[in-house]
């Protein structure tokens, strides 16, 4: 299953994950209103989610590490709030 990770390029922030990039971008644009200085370590990624029983559960219960491989597509924000690509781990 695909799912969108917005994290902080320094790992301060813990991840936040949505199903939709367009929920993604209104989720990270509100993290900039309560954390101004963070918008330019803000990523927003494509990540494929295992979908069985396990992997799901563990992921509700707060760990994400081992679940899920790499970023497939990643993106930051402009600063009018829009998406533009960026290469991933960039």
């Amino acid at each position: 299953m695909n799912l969108y990770r917005i994290s902080r390029e320094d790992g301060d922030l813990y991840p936040v994950w949505t199903g939709t990039l367009s929920d993604a971008q209104e989720e990270a644009k509100a993290m900039v209103k309560t954390l101004p200085g963070c918008k330019d370590e803000l990523r927003i990624e494509l990540m494929d989610v295992p979908t069985d029983k396990a992997s799901v559960l563990e992921l509700l219960n707060g760990n994400d590490t081992g679940l899920v491989g790499g970023p497939l597509r990643s993106w930051a924000l402009t600063p009018r709030f829009g998406l533009k690509e960026v290469e991933v781990g960039e």
